[in-house]
């Protein structure tokens, strides 16, 4: 499942302790939570790990215990992604992506409006 048909069809992901689960793959770029800014996917990352699954995607937020003690459901983790299938280097292909953290786990996931700006 790609973001755009995720996003479209009202899909939720989910949020366990410090793991968000998202229902697509994508390329991701920047990822902020909080003041804390992350731009570093690799193995060696110490703010985030993200694991790639059949049907998924896991990411996880190592300097969090639980992400409901400090994120309320009003304040969005921003994602900068691009589709698995576009071109990464085209700033066209940049989606700007809100998750919200709901009750019963659940992830409500948004597009921000082209003219949000979240390069902080």
């Amino acid at each position: 499942m790609t973001i755009y048909e995720a996003i479209t069809v009202g899909k939720k992901g989910l949020w366990l302790g410090n793991r968000v689960l998202l229902p697509f793959h994508a390329h991701f770029l920047k990822i902020i939570i909080e003041n804390e800014i992350t731009t570093d996917f690799s193995n060696h990352s110490k703010t985030v790990e993200i694991e790639f699954y059949e049907s998924f995607t896991s990411i996880y937020f190592l300097n969090y215990d639980d992400l409901a003690e400090t994120i309320s459901e009003f304040e969005p983790i921003k994602i900068i992604a691009v589709e698995s299938h576009d071109d990464v280097f085209s700033i066209n292909s940049h989606k700007k992506i809100a998750l919200y953290l709901k009750k019963g786990h659940e992830v409500a996931i948004e597009f921000l409006p082209d003219d949000i700006i979240i390069f902080e």
